[in-house]
């Protein structure tokens, strides 16, 4: 008898357990889903940037790369030799600007991220001009 009440025990936590396990699932699929809600739209894309600016705290330049998929890369000096990777979106709710890479510092003659766009993923590289 002891030992049946023993198995119902731990058939006890192992069911919390999963249970405990499934919780944190669901709040990280909430979670996640819910960060396109975060998202600020823009009528144009001109807003969008000076807003995206602003937001990242921006001090140099920005190039825009159109890729053959007609996706809208921007590449930033965030500052000095710092770039990031950002991405210019148009959905049906208009436009909006996110970063996909982390900062590189470019102190050698390149760089190169790989990046997750909205439609794929993709390799970049760049040469540094001196």
């Amino acid at each position: 008898m002891v030992f049946i009440k023993n198995q119902l025990v731990k058939v006890e936590i192992i069911i919390r357990q999963f249970m405990v396990i499934l919780m944190v699932i669901a709040i990280f699929f909430i979670s996640a889903c819910s960060e396109k809600d975060n998202i600020d739209h823009f009528s144009s894309k001109e807003e969008t940037l000076e807003h995206f600016v602003q937001n990242e705290n921006i001090k140099g330049n920005i190039d825009l790369i159109t890729t053959t998929n007609d996706e809208i890369l921007l590449v930033i000096q965030s500052s000095g030799n710092t770039y990031f990777v950002g991405e210019l979106v148009e959905d049906k709710e208009g436009y909006y600007a996110k970063r996909i890479s982390a900062n590189v510092e470019m102190t050698t003659i390149g760089a190169s991220w790989e990046l997750n766009t909205m439609e794929r993923m993709s390799t970049l590289y760049f040469l540094k001009r001196t």
